[in-house]
């Protein structure tokens, strides 16, 4: 259970600060997702972080249990899933994003949900909750 706690500390921490940073700041980081989605090797470089970010995940913590460890568990496997995509896939992803972004509201929710998710997270790996 060391695992869970060092995990949740730092995905909460890593979700709070870039969902606060987006929140305050949704043109610029609208203005860079569409910088990322014009840019190849960009693309490539982030889904090879973000596969092995996922790999370290599903590596150390491939927890499939009905309680809140299972999160980082799923958040493991998506992000591997997302760095294949973004490798394997990268002009579907391309397509994806284009989409995402012309929708306002729905990268604003996305954004208080990641907030709220990393709240959780971290308020759970400091055991506060």
């Amino acid at each position: 259970m060391g695992m869970t706690f060092f995990i949740a500390k730092i995905l909460g921490a890593l979700y709070m600060v870039i969902g606060i940073g987006v929140l305050l700041n949704v043109k610029t980081y609208m203005k860079m997702m569409d910088d990322f989605i014009n840019n190849a090797a960009l693309i490539y470089v982030t889904g090879v972080g973000v596969l092995i970010g996922g790999f370290a995940i599903v590596l150390t913590h491939n927890v499939w249990v009905l309680d809140w460890p299972v999160i980082i568990t799923i958040m493991g496997w998506s992000a591997l899933l997302k760095g294949i995509a973004l490798i394997v896939f990268p002009d579907a992803m391309i397509s994806l994003t284009k989409k995402f972004i012309t929708m306002r509201k729905t990268l604003i929710a996305d954004i208080i949900f990641v907030i709220i998710l990393g709240s959780f997270l971290t308020a759970k790996g400091f055991q506060l909750i």
